[in-house]
């Protein structure tokens, strides 16, 4: 997520923001949206809801794999913020 404008950050922040109102919060998709706006949402500098979104990912992922790519990487940038 290197070289992306903050301009450019605010706006994602502010569609997932719209898409997860009108999406499934359990399901896999609504899941990596939540990582999205996590990511985001730590660009940005806000921490809390980056934490509050990583933390609803890995609880519908906790019973995931943990050997999955995305989930190991979600873990690391998650303890990043702690």
């Amino acid at each position: 997520m290197r070289g992306i404008s903050p301009d450019y950050a605010h706006c994602k922040t502010k569609i997932l923001q719209v898409k997860l109102h009108h999406r499934i919060r359990r399901c896999a998709t609504g899941a990596l949206t939540r990582l999205g706006l996590a990511r985001v949402s730590t660009l940005e500098g806000d921490t809390p809801k980056a934490r509050a979104a990583y933390q609803d990912f890995l609880t519908v992922w906790k019973d995931a794999d943990s050997e999955i790519p995305i989930l190991k990487q979600a873990k690391a940038e998650y303890a990043k913020l702690q």
